[in-house]
């Protein structure tokens, strides 16, 4: 039994052998497949990238309403009311009283006054260049200021004999002219102006003179002629105007706002 075994071990390894050296039939290759070359394509061109969307912002959500709490009605403890503080009442000044018309005060408050009385004037003969004229000199105005006073006139002027043939000169009036208060005071003057400090032209047989378009139409009609004296003393309420030469005296003149 075992040799019946071996013998057949032994047959199988020969046939084994035997195959393995069988020559072996190659396998015929199969014949090359010609390629058909096809035409080049274009390739498509490259599409630009789309832009990238920025998202729209998140909405932000509108707040919720809260209902309001009911209110409880509870008794409240009224508050102590505060002392409210009063400013005490401006106290207001009565104000200045004004001088009166015709006082003395008004001799010593500063502006510019009319005299009290109407027609403060003196009507006299003068004689200029071999004629006769009719003068009218009149105070019109009077400025009072701390340092001075000032007496403001004119003068209209008539003529009464002999012809006029040409501009006439009118003389000055300096040195003739001064004032008087009620006390007795005598005032000289410091500073002259206008017609009263030289000598004008009389432009016609009647004319008014001692303003400043009397001399240029440019000025307003403004008195030019004035004489200034110094302040008026205590207690002094009335002035009159003197003039020695043509003899006249024009007073009493009394301030009037």
């Amino acid at each position: 039994m075992q040799l019946n075994l071996s013998r057949a071990v032994a047959v199988v390894l020969v046939m084994t052998l035997a195959a393995g050296c069988a020559t072996v039939t190659p396998t015929p290759a199969p014949a090359p497949t010609s390629i058909v070359e096809q035409p080049t394509q274009t390739p498509y061109p490259t599409s630009s990238p789309y832009p990238t969307y920025t998202p729209y912002p998140t909405a932000t959500p509108l707040p919720t309403n809260t209902p309001m709490p009911t209110a409880t009605a509870t008794e409240t403890a009224s508050p102590t009311p505060t002392p409210t503080q009063t400013r005490p009442p401006v106290a207001i000044r009565p104000a200045a009283p004004q001088p009166a018309a015709g006082s003395a005060e008004l001799w010593r408050t500063p502006g510019a006054y009319k005299p009290v009385a109407p027609n403060l004037c003196a009507t006299y003969v003068s004689s200029i260049q071999d004629r006769d004229w009719q003068e009218t000199f009149c105070i019109i105005r009077v400025e009072v200021n701390p340092s001075f006073l000032r007496f403001y006139g004119d003068w209209k002027i008539k003529l009464i004999r002999g012809s006029f043939k040409s501009l006439i000169y009118h003389p000055n009036s300096r040195a003739v002219t001064f004032a008087m208060d009620n006390l007795g005071n005598k005032y000289i003057y410091g500073k002259l102006g206008g017609a009263a400090d030289e000598d004008r032209f009389i432009q016609s047989p009647d004319y008014l003179m001692g303003y400043k378009d009397n001399q240029d139409a440019g000025f307003p009609h403004e008195p030019d002629s004035f004489w200034e004296f110094q302040p008026a003393k205590p207690g002094a309420s009335s002035f009159n105007f003197v003039n020695d030469k043509y003899g006249f005296k024009i007073g009493p003149i009394t301030l009037s706002k």
